[in-house]
């Protein structure tokens, strides 16, 4: 309970209940007890953080990294922001046209174009202010770029930026002044890759 307690003050949403086929950002367990869990993280790439007795444990070497009891509230913290940190930068491709087709209906349709001209017009501004602000020190104008930024790239199809845009609005009040340059680094590395694809969309002739 202590771990769930302290990761509720952080603002993160732990739980403790999940099933097999649920999806997770993070897996904390006992690093010498293996559950679905931990089988799923390492199937699909989630990071996991081991909680480790007073002995060596094997299981643990392929961690994200490794805690050890007593559970120490700063310890765990800076535990729990590597590992997610080091996730942001694996979000893989991240323009899902499935998204656009559902929401606009295609991605020639002219009014998704408009929106997409709008974004694109916006988002390195937004991308600045959110670098300037993350030097500052300045976590609530950090959180403010990210749950715009979020909310703007989901809305074209931009599903790596809108996760990425969405684990820094959630870190950005708890995180370090270096996790959170890091964490806008990563998601500006996101976005010199996918911008290029959003904007080649916005070619051709588009109908409603």
């Amino acid at each position: 309970m202590l771990i769930v307690n302290l990761l509720k003050r952080w603002g993160l949403v732990p739980n403790p209940d999940m099933e097999a086929g649920d999806t997770y950002s993070l897996v904390i367990a006992d690093a010498d007890c293996a559950d679905h869990r931990l089988a799923d993280a390492r199937r699909d790439g989630v990071p996991w953080l081991a909680v480790r007795g007073s002995g060596a444990s094997r299981i643990a070497s392929d961690a994200s990294a490794w805690i050890s009891k007593p559970i120490v509230a700063d310890m765990l913290h800076e535990a729990v922001m590597r590992c997610l940190v080091a996730q942001t930068a694996q979000f893989e491709d991240g323009i899902d046209l499935n998204v656009v087709t559902e929401l606009w209906g295609s991605s020639e349709s002219t009014s998704f174009r408009l929106v997409l001209d709008i974004f694109l017009g916006e988002v390195q501004t937004g991308l600045a202010s959110m670098k300037d602000a993350s030097e500052r020190g300045d976590r609530n104008s950090v959180l403010m770029e990210a749950h715009s930024l979020a909310s703007a790239s989901a809305n074209v199809g931009a599903a790596a930026m809108s996760r990425a845009a969405r684990t820094l609005e959630t870190l950005a009040p708890y995180a370090e002044k270096a996790q959170l340059s890091d964490l806008v680094r990563e998601l500006h590395n996101i976005a010199e890759r996918d911008l290029p694809i959003l904007r080649r969309l916005t070619s051709g002739t588009g109908d409603d």
